[in-house]
């Protein structure tokens, strides 16, 4: 399932380690401990950026110590050291937006998924709704986001995302399988043992 990853075209350890001239003009760049979309700088033009503003960013990013409590229940990035990717930077479906399709996998098989609309390019419009297998709308919400209060249009090749959720969970009790889907071309988002970041 290669065909289905976002292109990668570095990995860092410090700001410094950046080589721009290799970097396109577009690209965002993420830190590997982040979560919750909060560490990730969107660049669209390289030869507009403050890099001194992006330095400070990441220097904030590298200074925070991976063994605070505040890591809640992600327990397994202790003692794990921050890092830098570039990506590639996707860009929106003919709607403008970047729909996030994140499945909740048990067994090795797909139970329920969230779907977030307007989150990416644009927060503060951003909803969430949780929807079943079969891609209908549940009354479930999260408090945090605004919820979705109409049936979502299902996106093509669902069931491809449905398949590819199933194959990768296989073998783990639980997982969640996140994807984005651009008018049919899906990209893979990432895997993860923890919805969400909470302090115990």
């Amino acid at each position: 399932m290669g065909h289905i990853l976002n292109e990668n075209y570095g990995l860092f350890d410090t700001y410094e380690e950046i080589n721009w001239d290799f970097l396109p003009k577009a690209f965002v760049l993420k830190d590997t401990l982040g979560s919750g979309g909060r560490s990730m700088i969107f660049i669209s033009d390289k030869d507009k950026i403050d890099k001194k503003e992006i330095s400070k960013t990441i220097e904030s990013w590298i200074s925070i110590d991976p063994n605070k409590k505040s890591l809640g229940r992600e327990w397994l990035y202790e003692g794990r050291r921050h890092r830098i990717i570039a990506e590639r930077l996707l860009q929106g479906d003919s709607s403008g937006d970047l729909p996030d399709y994140k499945f909740f996998c048990f067994d090795g098989r797909v139970y329920c998924s969230y779907m977030m609309q307007n989150y990416t390019m644009h927060h503060e419009q951003g909803v969430l709704g949780f929807l079943n297998r079969d891609f209908k709308l549940l009354k479930a919400h999260r408090a945090d986001f605004a919820p979705m209060t109409e049936q979502p249009e299902k996106p093509k090749k669902y069931e491809q995302m449905v398949e590819m959720a199933e194959i990768l969970a296989e073998g783990f009790p639980h997982v969640r399988v996140d994807f984005y889907n651009l008018d049919g071309k899906i990209i893979f988002g990432e895997m993860t043992f923890f919805n969400a970041r909470c302090s115990i």
